[in-house]
């Protein structure tokens, strides 16, 4: 083969690989993941280190929980000196998803402040680096964070979710009870968490009967919701209804019987001998 016909035909497969990549990002969008991991596979066993293909390799298997192999790939993609400065930050960010959900707080972290470094208004990493600062406890780095990403898009409605978390966890609940209200009235999204987390700030305010009303209101959408079935024994427990209570956590083990929170807590009011 020609010299010429090689650097065509080169030129050929990375378009086609180009092409695959931009299939493979609008599926990831409409949430058709299984086509889109099909696709990456393709690119990936043509080419194994495609930085672009591990990335969003990443991202499916993040969304699937798969939170070990998602970062073995972002770790294979984050050597490639081919990445731009925008790849290398979109990466570092899709990282710090996985180490968040394996509970690795500092190391998640430090991934965001290296993205940030390099992106400083990526709002969805501002949006990340909020939910671990508010894991750490640290809740007024988290709000600015937060405050942050929002600033950047006002209607971003999973940062409003996560500054009403911050805000809940340092006493600011009507602020937080906001948050929730605002990110309700943008998006039809992740309704019945937003319907959650607005109960649990009411339950901290020793407002239980709204708190159960909205603990209701989410059952409602998902009769499985066992976290809401079981906060709405934690706030009759709040207003001394303790037989109640008990019942409303059986319910929730009902849903799932390896529910540990529910059944400690049925454990701990029984042994309370107050039936």
């Amino acid at each position: 083969m020609s010299e010429a016909k090689r650097t065509k035909n080169e030129i050929e497969a990375f378009n086609k690989t180009i092409e695959k990549l931009k299939e493979v990002n609008r599926l990831i969008e409409e949430n058709k993941l299984d086509e889109a991991g099909r696709e990456c596979e393709g690119i990936l066993r043509a080419d194994k280190e495609n930085a672009s293909a591990l990335n969003s390799m990443a991202v499916i298997l993040n969304d699937r929980g798969k939170y070990a192999e998602a970062l073995k790939n972002l770790d294979d993609a984050l050597k490639q000196d081919s990445l731009t400065k925008e790849q290398r930050a979109l990466t570092l960010n899709n990282k710090c998803v996985s180490l968040l959900n394996l509970k690795q707080f500092k190391q998640a972290l430090d991934c965001c402040n290296e993205s940030l470094g390099l992106e400083p208004d990526r709002k969805e990493t501002l949006n990340n680096a909020g939910i671990i600062l508010t894991k750490l406890g640290e809740f007024e780095e988290a709000i600015d964070h937060l405050r942050r990403a929002l600033r950047i898009d006002p209607k971003f409605y999973k940062a409003l979710n996560n500054l009403g978390v911050a805000l809940r966890e340092n006493r600011q609940y009507d602020d937080a009870i906001k948050c929730y209200d605002d990110a309700l009235a943008i998006s039809k999204k992740d309704v019945k968490v937003l319907l959650f987390n607005k109960g649990v700030a009411y339950r901290h305010k020793n407002e239980n009967e709204k708190a159960i009303e909205l603990y209701e209101q989410a059952l409602k959408l998902d009769k499985n919701y066992k976290e809401a079935q079981n906060n709405i024994g934690y706030a009759k427990l709040n207003d001394f209804v303790r037989n109640l209570a008990v019942k409303e956590y059986e319910l929730a083990e009902r849903i799932d019987p390896d529910f540990e929170i529910a059944k400690n807590n049925i454990k701990i009011l029984k042994s309370l001998d107050i039936f």
